[in-house]
């Protein structure tokens, strides 16, 4: 009996090594101007930041290159757990979506950080 154990567990280490492997966070980047591929906001560390700026615009990737569609305003939360060359992937309320806002219109609010 314990050596089926041990078979099942070694499968499902295995099991989960290839999800990890074959995980779209780990995929090699698209050519095709795709918004890099973040892992979801629950399986990270998350902080929330407030916005700093008005008309603040939220976009489908990280950098000005990249749609924007929508914009944040001064007092607004982000809650992000991915940074990347200067911005921030998160979860705008506002337009219940996700997307990058940059770092310059961000400041972390003290004490969120998990």
């Amino acid at each position: 009996m314990r050596r089926l154990s041990r078979a099942g567990g070694a499968l499902a280490g295995s099991l989960a090594l290839a999800c990890v492997l074959t995980s779209p966070a780990l995929a090699a980047p698209s050519h095709h101007g795709a918004a890099p591929a973040a892992r979801p906001l629950s399986a990270q560390y998350l902080c929330f930041y407030e916005v700093t700026g008005d008309n603040v615009r939220i976009r489908t990737g990280p950098g000005t290159n990249y749609t924007a569609f929508g914009q944040m305003h001064r007092g607004d939360k982000f809650q992000s757990g991915t940074l990347s060359n200067g911005w921030a992937h998160g979860y705008s309320s506002r337009h219940a979506r996700s997307g990058w806002i940059s770092m310059t219109y961000l400041r972390i609010i003290p004490g969120t950080c998990r």
